[in-house]
């Protein structure tokens, strides 16, 4: 079993001696070696240490056990991205029970490809807490491009689909990971938004990042930060949308959210709790797409200048829907 860590989770856990700008609030694992998954967009189907901005080190299972054991601090969770591998599924819920068995107090959870009911029972008798899908395509088309297709028949959009369905019936939290950059339009987005939150999960958001440590990501900013914006408001059953030519164009926002989306929630990371992940997919010195915090003023106003590039935001006052 191939256990590697991020480079904020080796600090955390005293593999490294480091100052952290930004403090993980989840231990962040990779499992397996090489995925047999041929996503177009993704640095793990060659095998390398690299996915987005992050750099993955080995560490010993037995050595990682031994640490979550002995330390406490600032985070709640650990989330393992699974790689697509023979056995990964038994994998998994083995590093799940040997987590619980010494420390019952963290979650666990991981994100997978779609996956049988059979599995779905097994990892979730081990104690895993809640599931994340690899969506990450927001159309059939794109899917199949990017990820499914000819170049990797093993996924299938329907597939995905109804894994995510059927998660619901055994975590209690579920999430879709939706990457925004992979050629689809914001009314692809609009309708993945929609028939996850229909199906009872959350939307976890990435921006692209092109494989490669660079500080400049594929998507437009203003693009991204709109996207977030339709997606916090798309959670919260709130807010109408137009499109012109699959564009957003405007967005209409209810009084009783101005305030929230002004503090600069829908910019923080989203998905699962005690999800921040600090320079997942931005570089320290490039643009932040996902703020592992609260967005202070003058960042909110950088948004904003951004964002009004891109879409209208229209205030619908209280009372008046």
């Amino acid at each position: 079993m191939r256990i590697r860590l991020s480079y904020g989770s080796l600090a955390l856990l005293g593999f490294r001696n480091s100052r952290l700008d930004e403090i993980p609030t989840t231990i962040y694992a990779m499992l397996g070696d090489k995925c047999k998954g041929n996503c177009a967009y993704c640095e793990q189907r060659n095998g390398g240490n690299k996915l987005g901005m992050v750099t993955w080190y080995d560490v010993p299972v037995e050595e990682f056990i031994e640490r979550l054991s002995q330390t406490y601090g600032n985070f709640y969770r650990v989330c393992f991205e699974v790689l697509y591998y023979d056995n990964f599924v038994d994998e998994l819920a083995e590093i799940t029970k040997m987590i619980k068995d010494v420390r019952g107090d963290l979650l666990v959870s991981a994100t997978v490809v779609s996956i049988s009911e059979e599995d779905l029972k097994k990892l979730k008798s081990s104690g895993l807490d809640s599931l994340g899908i690899g969506l990450d395509a927001a159309s059939k088309k794109v899917f199949d491009k990017v990820k499914g297709g000819k170049a990797n028949p093993d996924f299938r959009w329907s597939d995905f689909w109804i894994t995510l369905q059927r998660a619901n019936k055994y975590f209690d939290e579920v999430t879709a990971h939706i990457i925004v950059g992979l050629g689809e339009s914001d009314l692809d987005l609009y309708r993945a938004f929609n028939a996850i939150k229909n199906l009872g999960a959350k939307i976890a958001l990435f921006n692209y990042v092109c494989p490669g440590v660079r500080r400049k990501c594929g998507v437009e900013a203003g693009r991204y930060h709109a996207i977030q914006i339709m997606r916090y408001l798309i959670e919260k059953g709130a807010g109408f949308f137009d499109f012109e030519d699959s564009k957003l164009s405007k967005i209409y926002i209810p009084e009783e959210h101005i305030t929230y989306i002004m503090q600069g929630l829908p910019f923080m990371t989203s998905g699962c709790i005690y999800c921040n992940r600090p320079y997942y997919t931005e570089h320290p010195l490039g643009h932040m797409y996902n703020y592992p915090r609260r967005p202070v003023p003058q960042e909110i106003a950088k948004i904003f200048m951004e964002v009004g590039k891109y879409v209208e935001l229209v205030k619908i006052p209280e009372g008046s829907i």
